[in-house]
């Protein structure tokens, strides 16, 4: 029901611009068709009255006086029909851009509108997943302590558990505020681009998810090159440490990351390729929208995120005016992060 009400509502406001629009041109065509109506008629009888004043002596009385009387007469009907057909034409042109304006004024209106129509649909999309997103620890919360209440006898031990537990819920909203922060700044902060190089940059990512790699035993081999891109270096840091984290996290364990980089022409490929579950088609197809999360294997290992880390690693990148893709085939997952020199 609602989205049939905003349909109907972008359809009137589309309408009201359009109209606007139609307005507009309608006065601007009215106005010169005023104007070119007004400088013919005055030349054409300005010309008349010279063309009559030659043809026409009061004082003749002869028989070719009269011809010349007839024939200004004649002219005269001449010019109001002349005058006639100009503004007949007038009228007739002023039609076909009431009919065509509307139709591109409609066009009109409905580009303009179709970029508020989408963050509209965005926005609602958006709080509607956070807000799905922020309910269920909390209600994960809530009920672990009303269970507890319930219970006439709670050990300690038993009380441990669900402070942990609810800890481990508050962590997790935690991350998700702290994204959804972070998702904000981005659409406000401007990025200012220098050349950076890329190896120190994959090295701190490495340290930065080195923890959870030790306990899974996971290792990296690094091939990427000395080469230098046009980016910001914070940023890039940020999108290779969401980028490995997600690689450690779903890979298997001991297993190895590789890192690798190419160049082609102007753009350098720095790829990152880990072992474990193959991501299906549909995955693929979503997986950089915001709180998405593989309903597959990968996500049965009880792995914590909120979906939103290659969200904001792929606005990252495309502010850099680079691309972020993945690619699964085979027991294999790459991410490519593509950036120009």
């Amino acid at each position: 029901m609602y989205l049939v009400k905003r349909g109907r509502m972008f359809h009137k406001t589309t309408l009201r611009l359009t109209t606007l629009y139609l307005v507009i041109i309608m006065v601007i065509s009215l106005f010169f068709s005023a104007i070119v109506y007004t400088l013919t008629s005055r030349e054409l009888d300005r010309g008349f009255r010279r063309q009559n004043m030659s043809l026409v002596d009061p004082i003749d009385d002869s028989p070719m006086a009269d011809f010349r009387r007839q024939l200004a007469s004649g002219r005269a009907d001449l010019l109001d029909d002349a005058e006639s057909r100009v503004l007949g034409n007038l009228i007739l042109i002023n039609l076909l851009v009431l009919v065509v304006g509307g139709g591109l004024s409609y066009l009109f209106a409905k580009q303009s509108l179709e970029p508020i129509e989408k963050a509209h649909k965005s926005l609602e999309q958006f709080t509607a997943d956070a807000s799905h997103e922020l309910r269920t620890p909390i209600a994960a919360m809530k009920s672990e302590i009303e269970v507890a209440l319930l219970q006439k006898k709670l050990s300690a031990s038993e009380a441990k558990k669900v402070l942990e537990s609810n800890l481990e819920e508050l962590n997790t909203l935690t991350d998700l505020t702290d994204g959804l922060l972070q998702l904000a700044r981005l659409e406000d902060d401007s990025i200012t681009l220098t050349p950076v190089k890329i190896e120190p940059v994959i090295s701190q990512a490495i340290k930065r998810v080195s923890g959870i790699a030790q306990k899974r035993e996971i290792s990296f081999e690094q091939d990427a090159r000395s080469e230098i891109v046009r980016g910001h270096r914070s940023s890039l840091i940020e999108v290779f440490t969401i980028v490995l984290d997600n690689a450690v996290k779903y890979a298997d364990e001991k297993s190895v990351v590789q890192i690798a980089s190419q160049k082609q022409g102007n753009t350098i490929h720095i790829s990152v390729t880990s072992t474990g579950p193959t991501i299906g088609k549909d995955d693929l197809d979503n997986i950089f929208n915001r709180f998405y999360r593989a309903d597959t294997s990968r996500s049965k290992r009880n792995t914590k995120g909120c979906g939103l880390g290659l969200a904001i690693a792929k606005n990252l990148i495309e502010r850099q005016g680079g691309t972020i893709q993945i690619s699964s085939k085979a027991g294999k997952t790459t991410v490519t992060v593509s950036l120009l020199k």
